[in-house]
């Protein structure tokens, strides 16, 4: 087994982590905020909406997956930064709501699986503090 197959699945392993973690971090905002459909945390790209939805944003963006499941290379990627680096913003947004560090956020742009240490203390957060119901 070569380095890159290690690091492959070292990659691997970070990224299904962090996707854990950020469902279990919007499942909690998403309950916190009374919203009754607080599962669809954990369903790909739907998960997406959830986060856009609780930080106010734009939620036209994810319409960007649409050219993106359909092209490859360089538009492919340009197309999967925008979507990932408007989500980070407003992960940022939801951070700063709870009163929680975000940087590991910004980190996580670059390392992947570095975000997750962002989102588990989102987690924390929400379970001890008192937020108003929209």
């Amino acid at each position: 087994m070569g380095i890159m197959e290690i690091l492959s699945y070292i990659f691997l392993g970070l990224s299904v982590l962090t996707y854990i973690f950020i469902s279990i971090a919007m499942y909690n905002v998403a309950k916190k905020k009374g919203y009754n459909k607080e599962w669809l945390a954990w369903i790909p790209i739907v998960q997406d909406y959830v986060v856009i939805k609780y930080a106010k944003g734009i939620p036209w963006v994810l319409l960007l997956y649409i050219p993106y499941f359909f092209t490859t290379g360089l538009l492919a990627s340009i197309i999967s930064f925008i979507i990932g680096l408007y989500l980070v913003i407003m992960a940022v947004r939801i951070c700063k709501e709870f009163n929680v560090d975000y940087t590991w956020l910004i980190v996580g742009l670059f390392i992947p699986g570095v975000a997750a240490i962002s989102y588990y203390k989102l987690y924390k957060s929400t379970i001890k503090s008192e937020v108003e119901v929209i």
